[in-house]
């Protein structure tokens, strides 16, 4: 019986980066009459649309218009039977249930602030082709709204003039933000697949004092005439007319909580207000690329012939890569200027201080940031970095002892939780040939566009591909091999479309294998150490070969050092000699959740570098049976201490079913042993006596 395992324990969640934007440029212009009164922009995110954006002009009631990347116009969208009245923002999300791609058109423009009832806009994303668009009657929804009665807006009265919106399919909501208030009046309107009668916005709160009412522009005093979302929903772009300002929404926080009290930071890389060459003389429209990779902003004519269409390019997010020689920590980290950051420690990822030894930084010849330490080396130690442009995964080093008891049949139980160092972040698509080869397993496609590697990228040395289903939760598989041009082959235990679809992200990581956990005390493992893995219903012994390298005990001659151990396995090592085993590991804190699929028993990770509960382990979902059954090695008696979950629904003990052992530790980088009812009676009993050859 197959059992599908979520690993909870240790995650910690870690504040979103801001995106740093290199300096303006000019991607192209736009010099079309038709356009001279853009106020509202979308990055088109459809396949085939990239590089497309969708806009509105707040004098053409009649139509949109599409805009290649270079600012030229490629085509007009007519939405059939209707138009429209001051439409001043574009906004557009992608459903997470469907995938599909909507935009929205928002007629909230009002300024003279009489209009009671106004009007957004939604359809799916056209295909644009450079032909004109119809949009027939059928196939887009025309929503209408008005404000709630308190508060009041410019005049007194809850009416208003607004250009400035998004939508955020996490929190399900579309947010708007009125202009002409000191502060940014902020609403909201619940996403649903459907509208009736007039729907009335929620009031969240005003926007935080740093985006401040403006004087001196075209229009004086104004706040808020546009915003962007990044595609991930973590970014948030709030624009004035002469200032742009960033807001990052942290894991678990709405963005009417973050826009309320986050202070924001400045934009300094925008052009700004003026009537220069390279200033907006009055810019009203901004938009994140389709893969967040640049935002754009686009100003009115103003009486000009042609505009600039400004292209701001975010630099690749800082990232660390963390190691240790005895007491000497090193980091090193690209897209972080020296002097811009603090470095915290903690012990348990939750108390974090200030590390105080001194830093030494280095410019590498790459523009990486290298900083080193001193630190005296503890059980574990994790660190993180707070500075503007980098948030990142803790990272850091657990020594885990493998006890020295010789003449003795008692081991230690363990896993390695802490993950490699991240070579690629990606969406991917998943293919629909899923194929068994007799005796190897179940081989699937893995394709990640745009991508150039070697023909052994990723099997030079064992990678593994983490890759997460809609819930966060990841699987990790082992790539068999993989081409030039982003397909990449992986070994699973069934389709993986069942489970992640066509459409998912990747993270690919060195695996962790025998060789690489034991690598630097390779010296000191003895010959008649053992380490034990369990494969399906028995345990295999490998141990140190004559020639130095692991190999299973039945075969000493072939190497097994690349045997991989997967993040969601255990592993049982019996020391033969006095002296401790000290195995030091060093990475990063995993983030995601991780999965395992149990088909009768196994041996499983913790997925926690800190000590833990046996019921923060989220064994105990709704897969799991009354005669299920959960197993901690306990050292001292040389045995197996079992667990239930009990008609309470808390764990116990075998021995005392009515008790609650919900707190019962489990030791940092720990393991547990699972089995399912279908294998109580017999070959359990052996198994849990501990593991022998």
């Amino acid at each position: 019986m197959k059992l599908k395992l979520t690993l909870t324990a240790a995650l910690v969640s870690f504040a979103t980066a801001q995106l740093k934007f290199e300096p303006a440029s000019v991607a192209g212009t736009i010099n079309n009459s038709q356009l001279d009164e853009i106020s509202g922009a979308f990055g088109m995110r459809a396949e085939g649309n990239e590089g497309k954006i969708i806009t509105c002009h707040d004098s053409d009631d009649d139509y949109m218009f599409i805009l290649n990347a270079d600012g030229s116009l490629n085509s007009k969208v007519d939405l059939s039977g209707d138009d429209w009245r001051d439409a001043e923002e574009v906004i557009g999300y992608t459903d997470p249930s469907t995938n599909k791609n909507y935009v929205i058109l928002c007629e909230f423009g009002d300024n003279p602030a009489n209009r009671d009832k106004k009007y957004l806009f939604r359809f799916e994303e056209p295909t644009v082709n450079g032909s004109d668009i119809t949009i027939a009657a059928g196939d887009w929804e025309k929503i209408a709204y008005r404000l709630p009665s308190t508060p009041v807006l410019e005049k007194g009265q809850n009416r208003g003039d607004f250009e400035g919106a998004f939508a955020c399919p996490i929190d399900g909501k579309i947010y708007l933000f009125s202009k002409r208030m000191p502060l940014n009046h902020i609403y909201s309107l619940p996403i649903q697949s459907s509208y009736s009668g007039t729907q009335t916005l929620t009031f969240e709160g005003t926007m935080h004092p740093d985006v401040a009412q403006e004087f001196g522009g075209i229009i004086s005093p104004a706040n808020c005439v546009g915003a962007a979302l990044s595609r991930d929903s973590n970014i948030a772009l709030v624009k004035t007319y002469n200032k742009v300002f960033q807001f990052t929404r942290p894991v678990g926080r709405t963005w009417a909580d973050v826009l309320v009290n986050d202070a924001p930071i400045e934009e300094t890389n925008y052009v700004g207000l003026g009537s220069g060459t390279l200033e907006e003389y009055q810019g009203e429209s901004i938009t994140f690329a389709h893969d967040d990779s640049s935002y754009f902003t686009i100003s009115e004519f103003r009486g000009k012939s042609s505009v600039p269409l400004f292209e701001y390019v975010a630099l690749p997010p800082a990232k660390a890569i963390y190691s240790k020689s005895g007491d000497v920590h090193t980091f090193v980290v690209s897209n972080l200027d020296a002097g811009s950051y603090t470095i915290e420690s903690s012990t348990d990822l939750v108390n974090w201080s200030p590390v105080t030894a001194s830093l030494t930084e280095t410019v590498l010849g790459n523009g990486n940031l290298e900083i080193t330490f001193t630190d005296a080396t503890v059980a574990r130690k994790f660190f993180r970095f707070d500075a503007t442009y980098a948030s990142f995964a803790p990272l850091g080093y657990t020594n885990k002892a493998l006890e020295g008891k010789p003449f003795t049949s008692v081991g230690t139980t363990f896993s390695v939780t802490l993950q490699n160092e991240l070579k690629l972040e990606a969406d991917v698509e998943v293919e629909d040939d899923s194929t068994i080869v007799f005796g190897q397993g179940r081989y699937q496609t893995l394709t990640v566009a745009g991508q150039s590697w070697t023909s052994t990228q990723w099997t030079s040395t064992p990678h593994l591909a983490y890759i997460s289903d809609g819930d966060g939760v990841q699987g990790a598989f082992v790539i068999t091999s993989n081409t030039t041009n982003g397909e990449l082959v992986v070994n699973a235990d069934y389709d993986l479309i069942d489970r992640f679809g066509t459409s998912s992200t990747i993270e690919i990581r060195p695996a962790n294998t025998l060789g690489t956990i034991f690598a630097d005390v390779m010296t000191d493992v003895a010959f008649d150490d053992r380490v034990w893995l369990l494969d399906g219903n028995s345990w295999v012994s490998y141990q140190k070969s004559p020639f130095g390298f692991f190999a299973v005990s039945t075969n000493l001659f072939v190497d097994a050092n690349d045997t991989v151990i997967f993040p969601e396995e255990g592993l049982f090592y019996l020391r033969t000699t006095s002296a401790d085993l000290n195995v030091t590991a060093t990475g990063d804190v995993p983030q995601a959740v991780q999965s395992a699929t149990v088909v009768n028993s196994a041996l499983l990770s913790s997925n926690s570098p800190v000590a833990t509960t046996l019921a923060a382990l989220n064994l105990n979902g709704n897969t799991w049976f009354p005669d299920d059954r959960a197993y901690i090695w306990n050292s001292n008696s040389n045995s197996w201490d079992a667990y239930l979950v009990n008609a309470f629904g808390n764990w116990a003990p075998t021995s005392n079913q009515f008790g609650n052992a919900n707190n019962t530790v489990i030791e940092a980088d720990g393991a547990v042993f699972v089995d399912r009812e279908v294998n109580l009676v017999d070959w359990l009993e052996a198994v849990i006596s501990g593991p022998s050859e």
